[in-house]
């Protein structure tokens, strides 16, 4: 996987990459290049894709029980790692590694984010009150196939707090996160089966996803709230680009550069990939409208060639036709096959000679070339049959005679066409420009701690009634009050009745998108008013309770 890595650095021009193979999160061996490498708080930026759902052998792990949470304070466990799940372990080293400041951008299987165990529970607890989650993003399913079908997010989070000021957990400060922002990734550019076929130009969901990531990071819970039922998208653009190959000695020209016979001086060209319309300036630079100008000009051409060349055999059957004029239609037509028939072979073997000029392999020149010569031969052909197999009724044009050579005609046919060699490639605006409405928003913010409305509370001198004030802004004296006595017990659980349950923080600090996402009522396809859908499903509940308490009261046996 090093190997792999390395040549993959290198081939995106790091022509002097610096990576080493080891264990990040094993026991530090001083003596080796790697324990220097994972210094705590060294880094500014990590970016990684850590293995997924893997377990680590504990007494391999790191002993570093600010690294790595230990399973308990005191007692047998205090020397146990509180987890060997790998995912886990890897987010606690990227925090270790970053300075205080620095951001991480990690893919995380969805687990992470909803899991209810101790770690998972005191990790995300972690990120979210000593330092920032600024997005989650979620990806669909399927990204990751043919080699796993792990539903995965994006986790972005700056770090806030030093490794050395690390603190107790006790709810009564309250958390350096705020708000996270979630987006909801449908299209990532490619097919979501074990294929991953490449769809260049269609709806690719990450540039609007990295738009409106910018627009919250700026502007807040305001930026979160720009363009939020619109999808940004670049535009995309066709062109057709191929490598020049010229002349290898003298005069002689490489199959692949036929195209290039008649400019002046190609050898600045030699070697490099151009695009077609730069290489040609009569050509445009869209594939479709290239082959288009192509087939227009050099298809009538071509034909117009093939119906002076044919001209001779339909004028040599219309001769036997005045000498004996009781020839039948299938004896004119007989005659004329016969009569085709060297011609024929001629033009045949000098379209098929030509076909040196262009891409032996995968080129799209080359079938557009038969298709070609393919239909003005038909086109030709058809129109002195005709005449010839229907001299009293269809008049037979006379063309003069031309004086000119079929294979040379040829070849400035194929030669034009040979311009039309090289490989599609699809090319995006810089500039994020198109915009297509969306039938419900694809990101959301959700507060971590929300208070719920106490309209019954009073502060101690009585002037303050209720939890929030006439804007809805939970006042600070309520705030002061509630965390004098804890948001948790003593077994870490958190009170009732105290924070808004849609919070983060009340859910336990799930960060998975889907927990969060606003329903839309605008969807809801039904005959009746959403009040009058609240109301069925009210009644509903009291029916379910009532039949409960009957239930309920059979079982204790007073019924």
């Amino acid at each position: 996987m090093a190997r792999i890595g390395w040549m993959n650095l290198v081939l995106h021009d790091i022509h002097n990459p610096h990576l080493y193979q080891a264990d990040s999160l094993s026991k530090r061996d001083p003596s080796k290049r790697s324990t220097e490498l994972l210094t705590s708080e060294r880094y500014d930026f990590v970016l990684a894709n850590p293995p997924f759902t893997g377990t680590v052998d504990s007494n391999d792990l790191e002993k570093d029980s600010k690294l790595f949470p230990r399973a308990a304070d005191k007692g047998k466990k205090k020397e146990d790692a509180l987890t060997n799940k790998s995912e886990l372990l890897f987010l606690w080293l990227m925090l270790d590694l970053l300075r205080v400041g620095g951001r991480c951008a990690v893919i995380i299987p969805e687990g992470v984010l909803f899991g209810n165990t101790d770690a998972h529970m005191r990790l995300r607890r972690e990120l979210l009150t000593e330092h920032v989650v600024e997005g989650v993003i979620s990806l669909p399913g399927g990204v990751f196939q043919p080699y796993t079908g792990v539903k995965t997010s994006i986790l972005v989070f700056r770090k806030e707090t030093r490794r050395d000021d690390k603190q107790t957990f006790t709810g009564n400060i309250a958390p350096r996160t705020e708000y996270v922002w979630f987006y909801e990734v449908e299209e990532d550019g490619y097919s979501l089966d074990a294929k991953r076929n490449p769809r260049p130009g269609q709806r690719n969901d990450l540039w609007d996803g990295l738009e409106k990531f910018k627009s919250w990071r700026i502007h807040g819970r305001e930026g979160a709230q720009r363009h939020e039922k619109t999808l940004l998208q670049p535009s995309f653009r066709n062109e057709r680009w191929r490598q020049a190959l010229l002349r290898d000695t003298g005069e002689e020209l490489t199959p692949a550069g036929a195209a290039f016979a008649n400019l002046p001086d190609t050898r600045m060209w030699d070697g490099k990939v151009w695009g077609i319309h730069e290489l040609f300036a009569e050509l445009p630079a869209g594939p479709k409208e290239a082959e288009a100008q192509v087939r227009r000009d050099y298809g009538k051409y071509l034909r117009d060639t093939i119906v002076h060349y044919f001209a001779a055999s339909a004028r040599s059957v219309l001769d036997q036709w005045q000498v004996n004029q009781t020839m039948t239609k299938e004896q004119l037509r007989s005659q004329w096959q016969k009569a085709i028939k060297m011609p024929l072979q001629e033009f045949n073997r000098a379209t098929k000679n030509v076909q040196s000029f262009f891409e032996p392999e995968d080129s799209p020149a080359l079938p557009f070339w038969k298709d070609l010569t393919k239909n003005a031969l038909a086109e030709g052909l058809v129109f002195h049959e005709n005449a010839a197999t229907n001299p009293q009724t269809v008049p037979f044009t006379s063309y003069s005679p031309v004086d000119f050579d079929i294979i040379e005609r040829i070849e400035i046919c194929a030669r034009e066409v040979a311009k039309l060699d090289g490989f599609d490639v699809t090319l995006r605006s810089l500039a994020i420009d198109q915009l297509t409405e969306l039938k419900a928003a694809k990101h959301w913010v959700v507060p971590v701690r929300a208070w719920m409305r106490n309209d019954e509370w009073q502060s101690d001198d009585g002037k303050l009634i209720g939890s929030h004030d006439a804007d809805g802004l939970v006042r600070r004296d309520y705030v002061e009050a509630m965390l004098t006595n804890s948001l948790y017990d003593e077994k870490g659980v958190l009170k009732d009745d105290l924070l808004d349950p849609d919070c983060i923080e009340a859910r336990g600090w799930n960060l998975s998108a889907g927990q969060y996402k606003p329903f839309d009522f605008t969807q809801l396809k039904s005959d009746k008013s959403v009040a009058e859908l609240i109301g069925e499903l009210k009644a509903t509940e009291q029916q379910i309770i009532s039949e409960l308490d009957t239930l309920l009261a059979m079982v204790e046996g007073r019924e």
